[in-house]
C-alpha cells in the first residue's frame, strides 16, 4: 500500500535523522567480566551498522546501553545529542 515508503506520521519518518553516538563507552560486570571496554562509534541517519562478534563479546550489552536496559560504567551514549546513557 505504501511502495516500500512509511506514512509521513509513522515514527521512522519522525526520526529519520537520529545519529546514535557511543563515546567511550564500558560496562564490567560484578564477576569481573570486562562486556564493553572504551567502545566509540556513531551511526548516522541513513547509515547500517553492523555489530559483529563472536558469543560473550559484549553485542547485546552494547545495544542495550541504547534503551537503558544496562547502564554503562564509563563513557556515553546519545541519541540526536540527548544522552540516554
Amino acid at each position: 500500500p505504501h511502495e516500500g515508503r512509511y506514512p509521513e506520521e509513522s515514527v521512522f519518518a519522525m526520526r529519520s535523522n537520529a545519529c546514535v553516538t557511543f563515546d567511550r563507552v564500558g560496562k564490567r560486570f560484578p564477576d569481573g567480566t570486562h562486556a564493553l571496554m572504551n567502545v566509540s562509534f556513531s551511526a548516522g541517519a541513513g547509515e547500517f551498522c553492523v555489530v559483529l562478534g563472536p558469543s560473550g563479546s559484549g553485542k547485546s550489552t552494547l545495544l542495550r546501553t541504547v534503551n537503558g536496559l544496562v547502564t554503562p560504567q564509563s563513557g556515553t551514549v546519545s541519541i540526536d545529542g540527548t544522552v540516554v546513557s
